[in-house]
């Protein structure tokens, strides 16, 4: 009688845990019912991200040549070959964007830089070019293309494209390093609009 009584008590045990564990897996999401769940992201999203990356890694290529540039120059300058150094400043206000900037030498196009990603018009200071070159005149040549930025009562400015050109003569002097910073510069509100952005050459070795 004992024994009986302690088998069928062991048994109701059982049983109960049993049962307590099969509610507790079918409380329990599956993995695939989980994962059904989340939402889809949408196409038009993950377009524009991959964009982005797109942009960012043609960002860093531009970089990238930049700096092999320069270790060129750097290494050719010990054997007194002329290199030049260019450079963009951007000081214009928050009013105008850049949206486009192309820089020739003596009519070879040597850097193109586009604002798809809105990033070049915060880069303030842009390398354009840092390599060897030939002894002697040449032409550097810039074509800065702007648009109009404004909120609110200023919104109209948004209408605005600009195009400016601009070029510079200069002579590369054997063993010298010749630099030139080109500056974006605005002329103030008392000129028309499409006049009040400018480019300014500025040459130093």
């Amino acid at each position: 009688m004992g024994k009986r009584t302690l088998t069928w008590g062991a048994a109701l045990v059982i049983a109960l845990c049993a049962t307590a564990a099969s509610a507790e897996d079918e409380a329990k999401p599956t993995k695939q019912a989980t994962q059904a769940k989340k939402p889809a992201v949408p196409d038009a999203i993950r377009l524009r991200q991959l964009e982005r990356n797109v942009q960012q890694l043609k960002s860093r290529a531009v970089t990238a040549n930049i700096a092999a540039q320069a270790l060129k120059a750097r290494a050719l300058e010990g054997r007194g070959i002329t290199t030049l150094k260019v450079r963009h400043l951007d000081r214009v206000p928050g009013s105008f964007r850049l949206e486009r900037l192309v820089y020739y030498l003596d009519g070879k196009r040597i850097f193109v830089a586009n604002n798809d990603d809105g990033e070049l018009h915060r880069r303030k200071t842009i390398d354009v070019y840092f390599q060897s070159v030939p002894p002697g005149a040449h032409v550097l040549a810039v074509e800065a293309r702007y648009r109009g930025h404004g909120y609110s009562v200023f919104r109209y400015l948004n209408k605005y494209r600009f195009r400016h050109r601009a070029t510079h003569t200069f002579t590369a002097r054997a063993t010298k390093k010749t630099r030139i910073d080109v500056r974006s510069l605005d002329r103030g509100t008392s000129f028309p609009m499409r006049q009040r952005v400018y480019l300014r050459f500025r040459e130093s070795r």
